[in-house]
Formats: C-alpha cells, structure tokens, sequence
C-alpha cells in the first residue's frame, strides 16, 4: 500500500519480507520506500511523510508482527485511523482550498 510493492515482489527472495522492508526504514527513512505516486499525489515531501505515512506504517507494522498475540487489535487500530482520517482530510481540503483544487481527494475509513 505504502510502498506500491506486492508481498510476492521479487525483491522479496526470501531473505526480507514487505513488513521486513519498510521495518528497516521505519520511522525516520520511509522516503525513498515510499511509492512515487503518494508523495506525487498528495503534494507534498516529507511533511506528508511525517504527517501521514510513518502513523500509517507504524499500524501497518503493528498488524504484521509474527506473534499474534503482538499484532494490533482492530478497536486499537480504529483508534488510532480515526483522528489521522480526520487530519488528513482536513490537511487535504485546506490544501485543495489553498490551491484552487477543491476536488474529492478520496479519503474514507
């Protein structure tokens, strides 16, 4: 999702693994794992990076740990979407306000 990489990537040999992937970067070198097209889409560089992809791949991380019993819960997971939705679509329409665009930027939880 972040990455625009699929679990059966071919970069992933059996050696790493997608969670394995971003868990390397994570938090403070997602930029360069991030897929081209949310940094291109949103407007944004790192602001949008800190902002909105290291919460989502801290969740993302969390629910892939190998111990299940480790891995978020889904009310653990609603509670921490639920305000970074509403910031996000409240970053996003003011951008698009900000910048004449005030186009359906497609968020929804």
């Amino acid at each position: 999702m972040l990455t625009g990489k699929e679990p059966t990537d071919a970069i992933f040999d059996g050696t790493t693994s997608l969670p394995k992937y971003v868990e390397m970067t994570y938090p403070d070198k997602l930029s360069p794992i991030v897929d081209a097209a949310i940094i291109a889409n949103s407007g944004g560089g790192q602001e949008t990076i800190n902002m909105f992809i290291v919460p989502v791949a801290k969740i993302g991380l969390a629910c892939c740990r190998d111990n299940a019993s480790q891995r978020m819960n889904f009310g653990e997971i609603v509670k921490e979407l639920v305000p970074l939705n509403k910031l996000c679509q409240d970053y996003f329409l003011t951008q698009g306000a900000s910048s004449g665009n005030t186009s359906d930027i497609g968020i929804t939880l």
